[in-house]
C-alpha cells in the first residue's frame, strides 16, 4: 500500500492497466496548503520539523500503533483516565484533613497496593501534563489553530489550565514542605483580590492557625475539576468527526505497563511534614506543576497577576493575532448535488449538514463556513462534482490535466502524474513552469491541499488520456486534514 521514493511517502501507484482553462502554476508545492498564512510562518515550519523528525525516529523503531507522538491527544485522555481512577482508589486510604493528610500518605507505605496507586496517580498526572504541553506546541507549530479551529485551540488551553491547577491543588493535599510553598504562593496571589474579609495568608502563619475547613475545600475542588475537564473535552472535540478518544490497544497496554513499572521502581514519597514556622534546607520539586513557586518567590503579587494576564491574553489570542489570511471554505452547487450524503460522512470537521429539500433528491449538502477548514476532502468524495474548493477548483485541474496530457501525447510521451499533498514530505519541492519537478524526473506534478481532495475519477481520466500512471503523495501518520489519507486509500480500493 505504501511506497518510498525520492524521500516522499506514496499512498498508491495506479498503473495504466489498473483502470475551464489550465490551473495556474505553483512554484512550490506548499503554496496550496489548506493551512492559513500566519505570521512567523517560516519559524513555525522549522519548529514543526522537530516533531516530524521525532516521529521519524520513533517510527524507525516502533510501529504507528505504539507511537505515542502519533496519538498524543489519545495519550492525554488515557493518562488522565489512569490518574482519575487511581485518584478515586486513593480515597480508601487518604484522609482529607490538614492534621491527618501527611500521616495517611505515610501510612500508605505499609500497603503495596496503596503505594502503587499513589505513585501511579503521580506519574500518570505528570505524563498527562507533558503530552498536553507537547500537543499544544505541536498544534501551534503546525498552524492548526486558526479559523474554525479556534474553538479547539481555546478549549485546549483551558484544559491545560484546568489540568495544571488540579495538579497544583493535588500537591497542596500532600501537606508536606512542598505543599507549604504551594499554599503560601496561592494565598499570596489571592490576597490581592478584595474578596476576603481578612488576608488568607494569616491562616498559614502558624501550625495552630491552619484552617481544616479551607483544606477540605481545596480537596473538594481537586475532586470537582475532573468534571469540568469532561465538559472541556467535549468542547474540544465537538467539531471533530470520528474522533479517537483512547489510544489503540497495543499503546494502551504499553503506557499502562510503563507507568506501573515506574511506580514500582521509583515510588512517590512525601517530603517532611509541613511546618509553618520552619524553612526546609532543601526541597525537590515536580517542575511539571510546581514551577510557579520559583516565580512567586521573586515577584510581587501584583506582578504575578500582570504576568499571568499578559501571558493568558497572548496565548488565547493566537488564532486571531497570528493569522494573516484564512483559506476560503468549500461551496456547494445545490443544483448539481444529488444528496448522496458521502461528503457528510467524510468531512473530518463536521462542517457539512444534509438539509431536506424538494426536487429530484430529498437532501442537499450545506457547508457551514464557520467550521470548514478548506481541506478539500469533500471535493474528493463528491461523485456529482457539486462541491468546489475556491483555492483549487477541480474543473481547473481537469482542464490542466487534459491540456498537459494532450501536449505530451503529441510529443510521443507518456508521463506519470504526481498529485502531491501541500503538507507532505514534498511540500518544499519546486515545480517548474512546465509542471515538471527536477526531483521527480518523468512526472507532471500537481500540488493539492490534501490527497483527500482527489476523486478517483480524476486518476482514471489521467490514465485514459495517456498518462503512464499516477502517484499520490500524502501526509504521514498524523495527517494535517485528519481523515483525508484514510478516505483516499479506501476510495482507491473501491
Amino acid at each position: 500500500m505504501t511506497e518510498e521514493g525520492s524521500g516522499i511517502s506514496s499512498i498508491r501507484r495506479v498503473p495504466q492497466d489498473a483502470g475551464a482553462s489550465p490551473a495556474p502554476a505553483f512554484h512550490i508545492i506548499k503554496d496550496v496548503s489548506p493551512l492559513p498564512e500566519v505570521r512567523a510562518q517560516g519559524f513555525l515550519r522549522r519548529m514543526d520539523s522537530f516533531f516530524l523528525t521525532l516521529n521519524r525516529l520513533v517510527k524507525a523503531g516502533l510501529p504507528d500503533a505504539l507511537n505515542p507522538f502519533v496519538q498524543m491527544g489519545a495519550v492525554i485522555n488515557l493518562t488522565f483516565f489512569i490518574a482519575l481512577v487511581s485518584g478515586i482508589l486513593l480515597l480508601f486510604w487518604y484522609s482529607p484533613s490538614v492534621n491527618l493528610a501527611w500521616q495517611s500518605l505515610e501510612a500508605m507505605k505499609s500497603s503495596p497496593l496503596a503505594q502503587l496507586m499513589r505513585s501511579l496517580h503521580r506519574y500518570s498526572s505528570d505524563a498527562c501534563m507533558l503530552f498536553a504541553v507537547l500537543h499544544g506546541v505541536q498544534t501551534l507549530t503546525s498552524r492548526k489553530f486558526s479559523g474554525p479551529r479556534w474553538l479547539a485551540w481555546v478549549s485546549g488551553l483551558l484544559l491545560i489550565g484546568l489540568m495544571w491547577f488540579d495538579g497544583w491543588l493535588g500537591y497542596w493535599l500532600v501537606w508536606d514542605q512542598e505543599a507549604r510553598y504551594v499554599a503560601l504562593a496561592t494565598t499570596k496571589v489571592l490576597d490581592v483580590l478584595p474578596i476576603f474579609a481578612e488576608p488568607m495568608s494569616r491562616s498559614f502563619l502558624t501550625n495552630e492557625s491552619l484552617n481544616s475547613l479551607f483544606f477540605f475545600i481545596v480537596f473538594f475542588v481537586h475532586m470537582l475539576i475532573p468534571l469540568a475537564f469532561g465538559v472541556g473535552l467535549w468542547l474540544h472535540l465537538m467539531r471533530i468527526n470520528k474522533s479517537v478518544f483512547f489510544t489503540q490497544k497495543p499503546l494502551t497496554i504499553a503506557i499502562t505497563v510503563a507507568l506501573v513499572l515506574v511506580s514500582l521502581l521509583v515510588p512517590a514519597v512525601s517530603g517532611e511534614p509541613a511546618d509553618m514556622l520552619a524553612l526546609p534546607e532543601s526541597m525537590s520539586a515536580d517542575w511539571f506543576y510546581l514551577m510557579p513557586i520559583g516565580i512567586a518567590d521573586r515577584l510581587s503579587a501584583g506582578a504575578l497577576w500582570l504576568l499571568g494576564l499578559v501571558v493568558t491574553a497572548i496565548v488565547f489570542s493566537v488564532p486571531w493575532t497570528m493569522v494573516r489570511r484564512n483559506k476560503e471554505p468549500a461551496v456547494v452547487n445545490e443544483k448539481r448535488c444529488n444528496g448522496c450524503t458521502q461528503c457528510f460522512q467524510d468531512c473530518p470537521y463536521n462542517a457539512i449538514t444534509m438539509m431536506p429539500r424538494e426536487g429530484r433528491s430529498p437532501l442537499v449538502s450545506r457547508i457551514d463556513a464557520a467550521k470548514c477548514v478548506a481541506c478539500g476532502v469533500c471535493t474528493g468524495s463528491c461523485d456529482s462534482v457539486s462541491i468546489r474548493l475556491p483555492e483549487l477548483p477541480a474543473e481547473d485541474v481537469r482542464a490542466w490535466l487534459n491540456a498537459r496530457l494532450e501536449r505530451a501525447g503529441s510529443d510521443g510521451e507518456k508521463p506519470w502524474i504526481a498529485f502531491v499533498c501541500a503538507e507532505s514530505a514534498g511540500a518544499d519541492l519546486r515545480v517548474n513552469p512546465d509542471d515538471t519537478c527536477d526531483e521527480l524526473p518523468g512526472y507532471l506534478v500537481r500540488p493539492v491541499p490534501c490527497v483527500g481532495w482527489l476523486h478517483p475519477l480524476l486518476i482514471e481520466r489521467a490514465i485514459r488520456r495517456g498518462a503512464a500512471g499516477a502517484v499520490l503523495v500524502g501526509c504521514g501518520p498524523d495527517p494535517v486534514c485528519r481523515l483525508g489519507t484514510l478516505w483516499t486509500e479506501q476510495r482507491l480500493e473501491g
